[in-house]
């Protein structure tokens, strides 16, 4: 094991963090237990999602403060004290994730000297009226930072702020770890194929615009399969009266959250990701369902997920918002098993060189030393 400098201090600025879920989540706690098993003096400042109160709390050997959320402004939470925290912590480096509209603002307003690493995971896309008021703050954030996390140079190219910063900007693509699946969730696995009747599609995400559930839905008109969808959201009631209707009723399942979705990719023989807006900047689901060997079906984005899953070499590459698209890949794979079981060994394969959670940490813990 390299040790990483006792001295040097790193403190995680996002969102929110597990049990809160989501990619973004997900891969900041990947991340702050990989820095620490590598010896790392590293801390989490958050928000505690819904709950006015403070928490300070170490959970699985972390540090954590998560901040009451007072209000939030288009979905981005806010605490009155944050500018206080960030000035009096002794960070070295802080790692700051966006988007995260109040803490790069809080962080600029703390007059803090520490190193700023600013994690780019995608620009504010919907919420227009919010991405302009803050445009300001963003461009401020970019300048005073020491260097600039994306995922791959698509991100650059897709976005109008980075292009001006792109000799800051270092790749560093996401990864994560996929334990050996326990004697429960093979028996779990075994238990949904018994279920459902085969073959499976799998999706998983929350039920929001930019996941392109509805295409997907539409592309099952044409699929003798079932599919199960993983997650909610706010389109959940509109998905459902999509899924009752005649030519699909029976084959689309929505599932909700699960405590575990390990059991569910074991038990599919395709992913589906049918995104349709760059708000997908990376699509970390895709990087669980390639370690499990399934196939991806992806869609052509200005972001970085058709650099996960790779057209003809771990799953298939479709234009977004294209229902006939979808489902022809989807059959494609379907009824090509030799092709099916090729994609899904490559999908493994490149999950461990390029997308274990080891490799990030290393690359992670080889730019801090640079800067």
């Amino acid at each position: 094991m390299t040790v990483f400098s006792k001295q040097q201090k790193i403190l995680h600025l996002g969102k929110f963090y597990p049990p809160s879920r989501g990619g973004i989540e997900s891969l900041m706690e990947q991340t702050l237990l990989g820095l620490s098993e590598q010896g790392v003096d590293v801390a989490g400042l958050v928000f505690n999602e819904s709950h006015p109160d403070t928490v300070n709390e170490i959970q699985d050997g972390i540090r954590l403060i998560r901040l009451g959320t007072n209000f939030d402004i288009a979905g981005s939470p806010v605490h009155w004290g944050l500018v206080g925290h960030l000035r009096r912590s002794c960070a070295d480096i802080v790692h700051l994730h966006w988007p995260n509209p109040f803490a790069l603002l809080a962080f600029l307003a703390s007059g803090s000297r520490s190193k700023l690493v600013f994690a780019h995971h995608s620009d504010i896309i919907r919420q227009r009226a919010l991405g302009l008021l803050f445009t300001p703050f963003l461009l401020a954030g970019l300048r005073r930072a020491s260097s600039i996390i994306v995922t791959s140079g698509a991100m650059i190219e897709a976005s109008r702020f980075l292009k001006p910063f792109r000799h800051k900007c270092v790749q560093i693509p996401y990864g994560i770890n996929i334990p050996i699946p326990t004697a429960k969730q093979e028996v779990l696995s075994a238990a949904i194929q018994r279920q459902y009747p085969g073959p499976i599609v799998l999706a998983v995400g929350r039920l929001v615009y930019y996941k392109g559930f509805h295409y997907l839905l539409e592309a099952m008109r044409q699929l003798d399969a079932t599919l199960l969808i993983v997650g909610d959201g706010p389109l959940r009631r509109q998905l459902e009266e999509r899924s009752s209707e005649d030519d699909i009723r029976g084959k689309v399942h929505l599932l909700g959250k699960v405590s575990d979705t390990r059991p569910y990719y074991m038990a599919a023989d395709v992913f589906a990701l049918p995104s349709v807006a760059r708000s997908e900047g990376f699509g970390i689901v895709q990087l669980e369902a390639m370690a499990a060997g399934l196939p991806v079906v992806n869609t052509w984005l200005p972001s970085t997920v058709p650099h996960v899953s790779l057209h003809g070499r771990t799953g298939l590459t479709v234009p977004p918002k294209n229902a006939l698209a979808l489902a022809k890949a989807l059959n494609t794979l379907l009824e090509d098993h030799e092709l099916l079981r090729r994609l899904g060994e490559a999908g493994i394969d490149r999950f461990e060189k390029e997308f274990h959670a080891s490799v990030m940490i290393s690359r992670t813990l080889n730019h801090y030393r640079s800067i």
